[in-house]
């Protein structure tokens, strides 16, 4: 999983390649497999096991917990991709959220600037702190789709 990628691309990526093998062991491997059914869970259960090792690190532990209460043959692919969905939901809102009360701090201490001192030596020294303090993108931020 890339750091910029939703879980739902994520998972659309996934069954694309799941289809695709699945349609090539259809048409060529039909023959040789004797019981289906065993084959198809047992692939299931891999596919699962993948796709909690290649999630990105801030899905690790909700990967962990997956592995260790349940039977990865018994869980669906929706399934697992609803509780990383609503685990994406919450670290977006939270960064939000953040984002949002940074703003409103900065607005404060540009308005107290205004009102208590001088304004070229005020914003010259908010300018300052501001190029010096730049904040990196958040790791957690997703591109949001409209669904």
């Amino acid at each position: 999983m890339n750091d910029q990628e939703t879980i739902t691309d994520y998972f659309t990526r996934i069954r694309i390649l799941i289809n695709s093998m699945k349609a090539y062991s259809e048409k060529y491997l039909d023959e040789q497999i004797i019981d289906k059914d065993y084959s198809e869970k047992y692939l299931d259960e891999q596919i699962i096991d993948k796709v909690l090792r290649t999630l990105t690190p801030q899905f690790d532990h909700i990967a962990l917990e997956i592995k260790e209460s349940k039977d990865l043959g018994m869980i669906k692919m929706e399934v697992l991709q609803k509780s990383f969905k609503a685990h994406e939901q919450q670290l977006n809102g939270r960064w939000l959220e953040q984002e949002r009360k940074r703003k409103v701090e900065r607005w404060k201490k540009w308005r107290s600037c205004d009102s208590s001192h001088g304004q070229d030596h005020c914003h010259t020294e908010h300018d300052e702190g501001e190029s010096s303090n730049k904040r990196k993108s958040n790791p957690t931020q997703y591109k949001m789709r409209k669904e």
